[in-house]
């Protein structure tokens, strides 16, 4: 019988595509998948981004081993590269192996017991085969940093900038979209850094990305303020597939607090960029992270990120207490905000960050909007995404998972920030 195996995965996107690959190449190897509570080898691929982070791998670990106690448990991830981080992870008992992150592509060989004999991942798939029962797919495009912000570790794990060749990502999202995926997502730790083989960048993707063929769209993920140049926003506001959705980290409304946090930005640039983006886009989805309570923050950073939020108007926002990072420049400053004051901050940022969810779900109620069709939300209801990042709530039929709708949203869906509509409402299948 085939040994079992399953995979816990934690963090971003880049996280989410790794772990599909080493699915992926476990099933070649001939592992079986199956749950936690009954696997024989547990991989669980770590995040390290926050202290919270932290703390919900270590748990995790400690809560499969106790429901599995036979299980092989094997920690990768970015919390598996500092020597420090290592031997945290190594310590545990419940821990059977600690894989480096940057070999965490080689664990079907370690698993196989072949990694003595087969050093080199020769015999391992470069790309993924599709994302199980998902409408939606992650394509890595890049990996590393070159950037030095104060308060951020993922530099230190993820290693310099590396760019992965053209051909090689349109023939995996070709691939994807034959297995049914309507929706691919461009991600990497920092995408903006991407380069081709002649040094282009990310437009001149976006332009090989409008030649596929097939009913997909494409969004990508996050990207750094300063890699949103007039050309990529010209590029995506003029494709065809590139849905008007961009994330773009904007950390703290207060440029004392930008300067500190060493980000190459200040509130006056951000705010002429948001500028370009709805000048091209009027609808376009712009989402953006905040951390709250980074070193030497007063009340009045905290007030002028507020306000600065108010000007901006995201239509959504993600809010991250600020956590110590091991080998990172804040970690050795001084005036730390207490966590109680973290917590206020945090929740009235939150708050404000929901009324701008509502109300940019509320611009499309009466509109005609394309919905990709994600998941079952209820026994009657279906959830999915509009290309500007909406959530939607609807009616229709269990056959539309996986596909496109267009809708007329009527209101909102009950007291949330979803937007809602019923098949009446203009409600047509692209099936």
């Amino acid at each position: 019988m085939a040994a079992k195996f399953s995979i816990k995965t934690f963090g971003c996107k880049v996280n989410q595509y790794e772990s599909q690959l080493i699915f992926d190449n476990l099933k070649g190897f001939g592992f079986t998948p199956d749950e936690h509570s009954s696997a024989d080898v547990v991989i669980v691929n770590t995040c390290t981004v926050t202290r919270t982070a932290d703390g919900k791998c270590r748990q995790i670990i400690r809560k499969i081993k106790k429901d599995n106690p036979r299980a092989k448990i094997i920690v990768t991830g970015c919390k598996a590269v500092t020597p420090g981080d290592i031997e945290i992870l190594g310590s545990m008992e419940e821990v059977f192996q600690v894989v480096h992150n940057n070999r965490k592509n080689d664990i079907p060989l370690i698993v196989s017991g072949l990694v003595e004999t087969h050093p080199v991942s020769s015999s391992l798939i470069s790309e993924i085969s599709g994302f199980e029962e998902h409408a939606r797919a992650f394509v890595k495009i890049q990996d590393g940093c070159d950037g030095a912000c104060a308060y951020c570790k993922v530099r230190l794990v993820r290693g310099e900038p590396w760019s992965r060749d053209t051909t090689e990502i349109i023939h995996e999202i070709e691939n994807l979209i034959v297995k049914g995926h309507k929706e691919i997502v461009i991600t990497g730790i920092c995408i903006g850094l991407w380069r081709d083989s002649n040094g282009h960048g990310l437009p001149r993707l976006f332009s090989d990305l409008d030649k596929i063929k097939g009913d997909t769209r494409f969004r990508l993920s996050s990207i750094e303020p300063n890699h949103m140049t007039d050309e990529l926003i010209d590029a995506v506001s003029s494709s065809k597939n590139i849905c008007h959705h961009f994330h773009i980290p904007m950390q703290s409304g207060s440029d004392r607090v930008l300067r500190n946090m060493k980000r190459r930005y200040d509130s006056e640039r951000f705010m002429r960029l948001i500028g370009k983006v709805r000048d091209k886009m009027p609808a376009a989805g712009i989402t953006t992270d905040i951390i709250c309570g980074f070193p030497g923050e007063t009340a009045d950073d905290h007030f002028a990120t507020k306000e600065f939020l108010r000007l901006i108007a995201p239509s959504r926002l993600h809010v991250f207490a600020y956590s110590d990072r091991e080998g990172t420049i804040a970690q050795k400053m001084q005036e730390k905000v207490i966590d109680s004051e973290i917590k206020k901050r945090s929740v009235e940022l939150i708050s404000l960050g929901d009324g701008f969810e509502k109300s940019f779900a509320k611009r499309s109620v009466g509109k005609k909007i394309e919905v990709l069709v994600e998941e079952k939300f209820s026994k009657d209801l279906l959830s999915g995404y509009s290309r500007e990042y909406a959530r939607v709530i609807l009616e229709g039929f269990q056959t539309d998972r996986g596909n496109f709708v267009t809708i007329t949203p009527e209101g909102m869906f009950r007291d949330t920030k979803c937007l809602f509509s019923s098949k009446a409402q203009n409600y047509h299948s692209h099936r």
